[in-house]
């Protein structure tokens, strides 16, 4: 497979990915996500295996994403924002994923929240502490961001929803 990526400088590069880096960088993703997230040392297996994966193909966006909950995880968060944006940039040039478990959708809202909390530079340090993750504040930016990127105008009666969360 051929695919070109532009680089920091923005000059065009090309890459041919053979089948066997495409293997194995589906293999390094899948165990980073199989993996028994309960383990001593998980986050720090993840990171390797996802880097790996991005080493091998970094023309997909999913391996990014985790990567910045890994990140986030760490309390590393200006990587975790460089990680979500990159793969934020590689979900909408895709516009399909390439990790099916989830909807492309689900991983757009998904990254958006990682980089919301990336930029507040906090992340839950308990497992029950992600519910937060679906209080009011957040739930309103969620909406607006999917709003706003499918171009949907908000009307009277959503601003005012969002108003009253406030």
């Amino acid at each position: 497979m051929l695919r070109t990526i532009q680089s920091s400088n923005k000059t065009k590069k090309t890459k041919v990915l053979d089948a066997k880096e495409q293997i194995e960088a589906r293999d390094m993703y899948w165990e980073a996500v199989s993996s028994d997230a309960s383990k001593e040392g998980y986050l720090e297996r993840a990171e390797e295996r996802l880097l790996v994966c991005i080493e091998k193909n970094p023309f997909v966006g999913e391996p990014h994403v985790l990567l910045s909950q890994v990140y986030l995880g760490r309390k590393r968060f200006l990587e975790a924002e460089r990680e979500a944006e990159r793969g934020l940039v590689l979900l909408l040039q895709w516009g399909s994923p390439w990790d099916k478990r989830m909807s492309w959708e689900g991983w757009i809202a998904w990254v958006r929240v990682l980089l919301m909390k990336s930029s507040d530079q906090s992340w839950p340090d308990v497992s029950w502490g992600d519910l937060e993750l679906g209080s009011c504040p957040l739930r309103l930016q969620f909406v607006r961001a999917c709003l706003c990127f499918t171009k949907i105008r908000f009307n009277k009666k959503i601003d005012e929803s969002v108003d009253a969360c406030r």
